[in-house]
């Protein structure tokens, strides 16, 4: 199965779960309204050392039948492990991010789509209505983008020439960045069955657009074992780009069991998820990172093979090895 489709199915996860919460339309901001005083912005919970460690993705037990009383607890216990809170969407299915400004005491990452851009009249009524949105990523895994449809590739960066100095403008206190899927920028990644050649150049178009470069992180698509994982894998992005990063996106699983013969060792386990943990604080830490996020709470039944067991918690709310260790 190839990342494209690991990628496309991530997102439809991470997004899709925006649209089980009932919460109204928005209406576009008015043009030529003022943006909003530091004193308009909601006061968040911060966190605890320089890089924050959260969750992204929306998954309460039972999802998607889920009762109610599951939903006041996931949102109850994704306050108690997480200092961040990260959604990946489309403008259209926003309902989500509306839930977690009610609901979650500190910042939100927010994630949308490139075609996001060709209606930046939305994008802004979204970020106003929303005021714990700290992070706005534009553009998710543009690399992969770019490989699909060079065309397309073009008319986005042209749209973000366009449009992201006027969210900055509208919005100084919002992070904007876009997101790398970063196995696969550095030309790794395994497991996808396809040559990843390495595609750093393309960091170089976003350095001046930019606050800082999102990426999703998936070692498990190259290496076996977390502690196969080499001391300079991040080098990679670290000696290319001077801006700040973030992990909008990241996970070990524990329960891929479908490799037998000579690549069963790339089954996995949840001491292996508990020990790549431990490894990506360490190392987020250390390089001092903006935040990471774990994909999702609880785990999802999704039929993926290779995302099977990603979250923190079995399907049924029971914590794994991995959830001490990630819990703030």
């Amino acid at each position: 199965m190839s990342m494209q489709k690991f990628v496309k199915f991530i997102a439809a996860c991470i997004g899709i779960f925006a649209i089980i919460v009932v919460v109204r339309n928005f209406n576009s901001a008015l043009p030529g309204k003022s943006p909003p005083s530091k004193d308009d912005y909601q006061t968040t919970t911060p966190c605890s050392s320089s890089t924050c460690f959260g969750i992204v993705g929306y998954s309460p037990v039972g999802f998607p039948k889920q009762s109610l009383s599951a939903i006041k607890t996931f949102w109850r216990e994704t306050n108690a492990v997480a200092e961040l809170y990260g959604v990946t969407t489309s403008l259209e299915n926003i309902g989500i991010i509306t839930q977690a400004n009610k609901e979650f005491s500190g910042n939100l990452v927010l994630v949308i789509p490139h075609t996001a851009l060709r209606d930046y009249e939305k994008i802004r009524g979204v970020i106003k209505k929303n005021p714990k949105i700290k992070y706005l990523g534009i553009g998710n895994e543009i690399n992969i983008l770019y490989n699909d449809s060079n065309s397309e590739y073009k008319e986005f960066l042209a749209l973000a020439k366009q449009y992201i100095p006027k969210i900055k403008e509208d919005f100084p206190q919002v992070t904007i960045f876009t997101v790398f899927q970063y196995d696969e920028l550095v030309g790794r990644a395994y497991l996808t069955g396809k040559k990843n050649p390495d595609q750093r150049f393309l960091l170089q178009e976003w350095s001046t657009l930019v606050d800082m470069i999102g990426l999703t992180v998936y070692p498990h698509f190259q290496y076996d074992n977390p502690e196969e994982i080499p001391q300079e894998y991040f080098t990679a992005i670290t000696s290319t780009t001077t801006l700040p990063i973030a992990i909008t996106e990241t996970s070990w699983p524990s329960g891929v069991k479908i490799f037998t013969g000579g690549n069963a060792k790339y089954n996995t386990t949840e001491q292996e998820q508990s020990v790549y943990a431990e490894w990506m604080k360490n190392e987020a830490t250390k390089r001092k990172f903006v935040f990471v996020n774990w994909l999702f709470l609880n785990d999802l039944e999704t039929g993926q093979p290779l995302f099977q067991g990603s979250a923190l918690r079995d399907s049924e709310g029971k914590a794994k090895l991995v959830l001490p260790i990630w819990s703030k």
